[in-house]
């Protein structure tokens, strides 16, 4: 398994149930109507070893405590953790209950109407649920895409993430999107629900029948939506013929042909022109459209692409003159999401074609939503241009403290940072730190293990890979990552095929578990059985240990010509990696 690879895949994941949570401290009683002094002192006692309860992690106990509260009177916040909770364990029917009250108390808040959806197509109150939504529907401006918002909550609801109640049943998405319909005027034969019925297929995963409902629509109704969106489709399965000639639809129904959304199609059909091989075609319609960000972007990168260094710069140049002055450069005054948007694009370019001083600068400018995300690359290009100390501080700027996942996420690339630049041992410490802070993070203490094994303590990895393991016992990565680290790192491989074994039967057809089987075989002495593994793994991801691995597998078994061939196809590209190199110094290819 390669070791310091998995540090790039620590994802940060956010749960429509989570955002904006409310936690036990903040259960101050609401406005509410006047009780009996006996009343509110049996509120207040029950309130405070409801919050006790939750602090300690006792979730039904609090649950049941908050609802006793909610039996003596409705109070918005209480109803609120009651909800999130009873969402946590999966009690649906009384997730229902308090997301109805706090809906009722708070009818303004977009998060009680989206829990108490949840719930009710969890429960048997659907029809409530199926009534929210079209009411969110009709009363939500359409450039707000209610829609979309209605079939992301469809979506959520049949997660397999969520059980439903073992006492009640729930409809298919299918069936409640229909009724949705129905309740909203709309036929599903019609071209609007054929749409919807394609956005959903599409976030089903059935891509196949989400075409098929895309292409219905836009038979019966060839406006812009549905021909972008049916196009869509098509150049994802790989239809770009179709698609083209769907995008190519959807700018002639456009009456002006340099309006956004003319551009917009005309940039897709470029994209599906340089899919199908057609760069020179692509090129020269992007040379018919005006000079904007996003056609020069396109340019540049079709430019790349034909080794045009020089005249993509020129590209690049152009888009930092249009976001410098973009009043002056734009019929319509540019607005402050915009500017954010253009200085991140021209910051990207300029990363792609490596005018890293340049890209520092841009991603400095980048404000809104992307900045945190801006401020990682900053720092990213900062190291590599030799600034490790202002890469650092502008990573510990991020981590102010009011956003965990934030602060996570920077702790782990820092630290990646500092070990790219031969540092583990001070990535090592701050790992340490941020684990001290997060205790409760999977992700850091799968950062500092890996940091561990980097500098040789083996026992402070086997620990925190255990740690996660106890949390999770079916997490594939982390058991490879001990098996493999036992494997590499000590004599205890019994110990780790077993534990890469449990690995492999979670995933299969992962390569870094593959190539990890493959290696803990040829440590216990069965090359023959390893080359399997290893071939699958080189196959999956032509990764420098992996190959390294599979090479010296096929030496040791005197299969020399395929060692060298694969040492050809690997050398150019993993000729400076270390675990390369000793690969080369062990079998004496390197010679």
């Amino acid at each position: 398994m390669p070791e310091t690879r998995f540090l790039l895949l620590i994802l940060l994941t956010v749960s429509v149930l989570s955002g904006c949570a409310t936690g036990p401290n903040s259960l101050a009683p609401a406005e509410r109507p006047a009780l009996t002094e006996a009343q509110q002192q049996q509120i207040d006692q029950l309130l405070e070893q409801a919050i006790q309860e939750d602090q300690i992690g006792d979730f039904p106990r609090a649950l049941e405590l908050y609802n006793e509260i909610l039996d003596i009177q409705g109070n918005a916040r209480v109803a609120e953790r009651a909800a999130r909770i009873a969402a946590q364990m999966n009690r649906w029917d009384d997730a229902y209950r308090a997301s109805a009250i706090w809906m009722q108390l708070q009818p303004e808040s977009d998060a009680a109407r989206q829990m108490a959806v949840i719930a009710g197509l969890r429960t048997s109150q659907s029809d409530a649920a199926i009534r929210i939504l079209a009411e969110d529907i009709q009363n939500t401006p359409d450039e707000r895409n209610p829609w979309q918002h209605a079939i992301d909550l469809l979506i959520v609801s049949a997660a397999p993430a969520f059980e439903p109640d073992s006492s009640t049943s729930r409809l298919h998405p299918s069936a409640v999107l229909q009724e949705l319909l129905n309740a909203t005027g709309h036929e599903a034969d019609s071209a609007f629900g054929w749409l919807q019925r394609s956005r959903l297929a599409w976030r089903q995963g059935r891509a196949e029948q989400a075409l098929t409902y895309a292409l219905n629509a836009n038979q019966q109704q060839a406006d812009y939506i549905n021909s972008m969106w049916a196009a869509s489709l098509s150049s994802q399965q790989q239809a770009h013929a179709q698609a083209r000639r769907l995008y190519i639809q959807a700018r002639e129904l456009e009456a002006d042909p340099d309006s956004q959304r003319a551009i917009h199609a005309a940039l897709a059909e470029s994209e599906v022109l340089n899919q199908m091989g057609e760069a020179q075609e692509s090129l020269a319609l992007l040379e018919t459209l005006p000079d904007t960000i996003d056609t020069l972007y396109a340019r540049a990168l079709i430019l790349m692409e034909q080794d045009q260094h020089a005249v993509a710069v020129e590209q690049w140049q152009k888009m930092a003159g249009i976001a410098e002055e973009p009043a002056e450069n734009s019929a319509e005054t540019t607005d402050e999401a915009e500017e954010n948007r253009n200085a991140w694009l021209v910051a990207v370019m300029a990363e792609v074609l490596e005018l890293n001083e340049h890209a520092i600068d841009w991603y400095g400018r980048v404000a809104g939503e992307r900045k945190p995300t801006a401020q990682m690359r900053q720092a990213g290009l900062l190291a590599e241009i030799g600034q490790l100390q202002a890469a650092r501080d502008t990573l510990a700027r991020l981590r102010d403290g009011s956003d965990p996942g934030l602060s996570e996420q920077s702790y782990l690339v820092e630290s990646e940072l500092l070990i790219e630049q031969q540092q583990a041992d001070v990535a090592l410490e701050l790992l340490i730190e941020a684990v001290s802070e997060q205790p409760a993070s999977t992700a850091l203490l799968y950062g500092r293990a890996m940091a561990a094994v980097q500098v040789d303590q083996i026992d402070l990895a086997e620990q925190d890979l255990r740690a996660i393991i106890q949390r999770d016992n079916q997490n594939a990565i982390a058991l490879n990552a001990l098996g493999y680290t036992l494997s590499d790192r000590t004599d205890r491989q019994q110990e780790a095929y077993r534990l890469i074994e449990r690995a492999l039967a979670l995933e299969p057809e992962n390569p870094a578990i593959l190539d990890s089987m493959g290696w803990v075989l040829f440590k216990l002495g069965q090359p023959e059985q390893a080359l399997g593994y290893l071939q699958r793994a080189a196959e999956g991801d032509f990764h420098p240990e992996i190959v390294s691995h599979l090479i010296e597998v096929l030496w040791t078994l005197g299969r020399e010509e395929e060692a060298r061939q694969w040492l050809e196809r690997a050398q150019p590209d993993f000729f400076d990696d270390a675990v390369f190199s000793d690969m080369l110094d062990r079998t004496g290819l390197g010679e």
